[in-house]
């Protein structure tokens, strides 16, 4: 019996030896796979990361350009503001300077105006005054107008 249990003993031994060595390679075999499995979702991570990083890229670039339109955009409407408010000082100066320019022609005007009334008036009393002279200066003196019915009266 001791040589049965030795056996039995020896085949169990060979058993475990069996079934170690059988686990043995089935978690390696298992670790192979998970290994295949965990390096194909690294290298698909890796593809995503480079299509992230090269949609970033292209984003980055876009605002940059973005940025420098934005830039040369303000640029251009500071400069142009610049200008309007120029051409409207100027414009406001040209409209203050025709507004002064005109009050002093319509200054001038009524003076003219109260000049050429005055030049009238003096015209017209130096007329009236010089009529009355006229008549006692003339040299002929017409008789007066004598009717044919006077005439005739006198004869009568």
């Amino acid at each position: 019996m001791s040589a049965g249990i030795e056996a039995l003993t020896a085949g169990s031994e060979k058993s475990k030896e069996e079934q170690t060595k059988l686990l043995t390679d089935q978690a390696t075999n298992l670790n192979k796979e998970s290994m295949k499995t965990v390096e194909k979702m690294v290298a698909s991570v890796k593809e995503l990361e480079k299509s992230l990083e090269g949609k970033i890229k292209a984003q980055e670039k876009s605002i940059n350009e973005q940025r420098k339109t934005t830039a040369s955009l303000a640029k251009e409407l500071k400069n142009f503001e610049k200008k309007i408010s120029k051409n409207l000082k100027s414009a406001l100066d040209k409209t203050e300077r025709l507004n002064l320019t005109a009050l002093e022609l319509a200054k001038v005007k009524r003076e003219i105006e109260a000049l050429i009334i005055l030049q009238e008036k003096q015209y017209l009393d130096a007329l009236k005054a010089a009529e009355p002279r006229q008549k006692d200066n003339q040299m002929i003196k017409y008789p007066a107008k004598v009717s044919s019915l006077s005439s005739k009266e006198e004869k009568k």
